[in-house]
């Protein structure tokens, strides 16, 4: 072979999206055009052609013919089934996808990017209509083959980076300011957080609401305050337990990213005879399970799950009807709700003094 040769073999192969960019249209439109959907505009599907035969844009045999055999199912991947706000987003997404003549195929994850991997090639093996997901990774998930495919594809609750796709999340940088605000409007100071993981978009939005409102009450941000953890239950009890064994003075009031990691944060504080509110405060980001005898002792954040479940298969719904629309990013606004008993002022001054004499 000439090393002419090798270097056009070497060389990177054009794909959807650069024909997309030529072309100056989505990638999904790229792929309705290529893959002869009556919907395409006339005058699109021309741009399409002619960018991809500039570019000698060759598109994978086995996927043009995948795409004929499409079905009416959605896939449907989120991190953790236990937690009830991925279980309230899987339902609105049903009823959205039923209403829609489709039907859901739910995976969990577990948060493992290898488990997910295994999924995503199951789901393409069964030739879904579009898929939702919650990523394990925001930056390792790995969506491409769908979208050179042409499969539309919906991020919900976490964006999915290098990936142009839609997505649906929640505003966690005003719920966490909320949250913190109020804890400050009721005389609460020394405010600690267990933040979720940094490699997600839940995880460091939520982190930037409580430096924010920290920052805006003229707070000094401490950074024994902030403990991360993976969103489970093991993981908030082992923060709170950093934050109750090993700070001085005590955290005032602690933040906690999401409902499961409250939970162990809980059993952590009652595990060392505090009271809560009384002794130290909890704020928690996200609905918790019903049933739990200390709810109504903390401040809560309560997402929209089951509208996000449901905005999301609606966004699926326009791509597969063929509504070129540009890629988009909704956010919808959680919601605080009070705590029905809360720690009185002169308690708040009490446990005050007390963690400035243990000091």
């Amino acid at each position: 072979m000439s090393r002419t040769g090798r270097r056009e073999d070497n060389a990177r192969r054009p794909t959807v999206t650069d024909v997309g960019a030529l072309a100056g249209v989505s990638v999904a439109t790229v792929s309705r055009a290529l893959n002869g959907v009556e919907s395409v505009d006339p005058v699109l599907r021309a741009r399409v052609i002619d960018a991809a035969r500039e570019l000698g844009y060759r598109p994978d045999g086995l996927a043009r013919g995948l795409r004929r055999k499409v079905t009416t199912v959605f896939g449907m991947l989120i991190p953790d089934i236990e937690n009830p706000f991925f279980t309230s987003m899987v339902r609105g997404a049903e009823d959205a996808a039923q209403r829609g003549d489709h039907l859901l195929m739910l995976c969990n994850t577990d948060e493992n990017v290898d488990k997910e991997k295994a999924y995503l090639e199951g789901l393409l093996d069964q030739r879904i209509a579009g898929l939702l997901l919650a990523v394990a990774d925001e930056e390792h998930s790995d969506v491409s083959r769908f979208i050179e495919w042409g499969t539309p594809v919906v991020a919900v609750d976490r964006r999915c980076h290098g990936n142009p796709i839609d997505a649906v999340l929640v505003d966690n940088v005003a719920g966490s300011r909320q949250a913190i605000e109020w804890l400050i409007r009721h005389n609460y100071s020394r405010i600690a957080t267990i933040a979720g993981p940094e490699r997600t978009t839940t995880g460091l939005e939520r982190l930037l609401g409580y430096q924010q409102a920290l920052v805006a009450a003229g707070i000094p941000l401490q950074n024994d305050l902030v403990v991360h953890g993976d969103f489970h239950v093991d993981e908030g009890h082992r923060a709170a337990s950093v934050l109750l064994d090993d700070v001085r003075p005590l955290p005032e009031a602690i933040f906690v990213a999401n409902n499961q990691m409250t939970i162990g944060a809980i059993a952590a504080i009652t595990e060392r005879g505090l009271d809560v509110p009384g002794d130290v405060a909890v704020a928690c980001f996200d609905r918790l399970p019903s049933g739990l005898s200390w709810c109504d002792s903390i401040v809560t954040i309560e997402q929209p799950a089951y509208d996000m479940g449901r905005v999301a298969v609606e966004m699926l719904l326009r791509r597969i009807a063929g509504d070129d629309f540009p890629v988009s990013e909704v956010r919808l606004q959680p919601e605080l709700h009070e705590p029905l008993r809360t720690a009185s002022t002169s308690a708040v001054r009490s446990r005050t003094r007390r963690q400035t004499a243990a000091t």
